[in-house]
């Protein structure tokens, strides 16, 4: 396999398809996904940091940290195991 990236054509190939991805201009709707993904993100990480603090009832440098790095996990990990700390029954 790494020798056939040795040969001078695949090299050249493998150097235009890059050029080409390099210089790509990003379309609208990418930046749109890109701009709400990031909102989505930052929405689900200062709810799982709410969470945190709502479910430890103190500052819990453990819990705040797992709630800002797995966001979604910790929202799921709460939910599964205490019903989001009262606000769904369980």
């Amino acid at each position: 396999m790494f020798l056939l990236l040795e040969l001078p054509f695949i090299k050249d190939l493998l150097n235009k398809k890059e050029e080409k991805f390099q210089n790509r201009q990003k379309t609208t709707l990418e930046v749109f996904f890109n701009i709400l993904s990031g909102i989505i993100s930052s929405l689900l990480a200062l709810f799982a940091l709410y969470l945190s603090f709502r479910c430890s009832g103190r500052f819990d440098l453990g819990q705040v940290l797992l709630a800002l790095i797995f966001a979604p996990f910790y929202i799921v990990y709460q939910l599964a195991t205490s019903g989001l700390c009262g606000m769904i029954p369980k």
